[in-house]
C-alpha cells in the first residue's frame, strides 16, 4: 500500500497501482467530487482540499473535483496498473 502527494495543478493523468493510493491536494476548497467507475478506483474527501484515490482493478477511469460554484477545479484520468 502506497501513498503519493500529487497537486491538483499538475493532474492530467493521475497512475496508481492496485491496492495503491495517491494523495491530491487541491489549491482550492472541493465541494464535489466524483469517479466515473468506482469497479476501477475509489475517491474519498478527506477535507475540502484533499482527496484520496486507491486503486481497485486495472484499468482507467475518470476523475472530477467541483468547487461550490460548480466550476471545474479537476477533470483528470486516474490510470491503475
Amino acid at each position: 500500500f502506497t501513498i503519493a502527494f500529487l497537486s491538483a495543478l499538475s493532474a492530467k493523468d493521475i497512475h496508481v497501482d492496485i491496492d495503491g493510493a495517491q494523495l491530491i491536494k487541491f489549491d482550492e476548497e472541493v465541494s464535489e467530487i466524483f469517479i466515473a467507475n468506482p469497479d476501477i478506483a475509489d475517491v474519498q474527501l478527506s477535507n475540502k482540499t484533499t482527496a484520496y484515490v486507491f486503486g481497485k482493478s486495472v484499468g482507467s477511469t475518470k476523475l472530477f473535483a467541483m468547487n461550490n460554484q460548480g466550476k471545474e477545479i479537476l477533470n483528470a484520468e486516474i490510470i491503475v496498473n
